[in-house]
């Protein structure tokens, strides 16, 4: 299953969203040191047939000059060559108008294993690329693309475009955006598919402002847990932080690890990156200070978001260290409330279990 979104909202930011798992082919499969005892992002053994296997550890954002944003899906060698073509001619070209140069190249190249989305602003005013066999603009505030494939972006699909209707009305941030949406379409991952199958792995998001200036998606801590079993304290917790276009993860699968995006894109090492952020992103990571903490549940559609910066978090939600790497999470009555609420059909008083939505709450 792989996931690629992109979608402009109201305030004409621009946002892309996407899984990060990925598929090596047969030829780099055999460098590779898997096994049937590796684990992805969830705990669900990876995924492999004769031809290829399924990891879920890769960095599917890729930030070009910090003013254009491209994710894809498909064939990682014809998306790699994709990527490093585009950036030469992005590059050498800049007289010419991105959008020609972005549609000329897919005009020739035309690849045929691979699906794009890229978002960039031309004129001070928002667009979005897409190419699946063949390419288009998406120019409008609200307009939004999904891509990928895998049996449960069909179920993904209505409730996601169900949810940017109404978020597109809404006056919310583009920060709050990009996590309220990350966090719905995790939810959804993980609700339609269970953890055997694969979800996708962790999904990640970036944007770029009215300024035109990219963004990635602030630093999260995710409790995902079980409504169903809530009092016997099935959940766990992933904390996600983005610095220099890669990701840092920890989970109790994976432990620690940072998703790096090709060498050739990014301007910085990986060595350099770790003498520059782990000292701050350990200490982040051990005493749980995040910009938001998602709740999300893993047995039913619900999400509560907490934001830091709200004036009541204090009242929403407390956090106190017990020892090295181990915190309690004391919430109050209201987010309770709400971590264990769900939708329910008014004439019958019983859930629903069919429905497409998300029982949203931002607190």
């Amino acid at each position: 299953m792989t996931l690629i979104v992109g979608y402009i909202h109201s305030d004409s930011s621009i946002h892309i969203f996407a899984d990060s798992a990925e598929t090596i082919d047969s030829i780099n499969k055999e460098k590779t040191d898997y096994n049937h005892e590796t684990f992805n992002s969830f705990g669900e053994i990876l995924h492999s047939d004769n031809d290829s296997i399924t990891i879920e550890s890769a960095q599917k954002i890729f930030n070009f000059n910090d003013t254009i944003i491209i994710t894809f899906s498909g064939q990682v060698y014809e998306g790699d060559q994709v990527l490093r073509d585009l950036k030469f001619e992005i590059e050498n070209y800049k007289g010419n108008n991105i959008s020609n140069i972005i549609s000329d190249y897919f005009l020739k190249r035309k690849p045929s294993l691979s699906e794009y989305i890229i978002g960039f602003r031309e004129d001070n005013n928002p667009k979005i690329y897409y190419y699946r066999n063949k390419g288009g603009f998406l120019t409008k505030n609200g307009a939004s693309i999904l891509l990928g494939s895998g049996s449960q972006n069909e179920l993904l699909s209505l409730p996601l475009v169900y949810t940017l209707e109404i978020l597109n009305k809404s006056r919310t941030t583009s920060d709050n955006l990009s996590i309220l949406l990350i966090s719905i379409i995790q939810c959804c991952a993980i609700n339609a598919l269970t953890f055997k199958s694969g979800v996708g792995g962790f999904f990640n998001g970036a944007y770029i402002n009215s300024k035109g200036v990219v963004q990635w998606a602030k630093d999260t801590s995710c409790s995902m847990y079980s409504s169903k079993h809530f009092e016997q304290g099935e959940r766990f917790l992933i904390n996600k932080f983005n610095r220099d276009n890669v990701t840092y993860i920890t989970s109790p699968k994976i432990e620690k690890t940072a998703f790096f995006p090709n060498t050739f894109i990014n301007k910085i090492s990986p060595n350099e990156w770790v003498q520059k952020w782990s000292t701050e992103l350990d200490n982040l990571n051990t005493n749980c200070i995040c910009d938001y903490y998602s709740f999300i549940c893993y047995d039913r559609r619900i999400v509560t978001l907490v934001n830091r910066n709200n004036d009541r978090f204090e009242k929403y939600l407390k956090i106190k260290p017990l020892n090295d790497n181990i915190m309690e999470l004391i919430m109050s009555e209201l987010l309770l409330k709400n971590l264990l609420s769900y939708s329910v059909d008014p004439l019958t008083n019983k859930e629903f279990i069919n429905g497409f939505g998300v029982q949203l709450n931002y607190l």
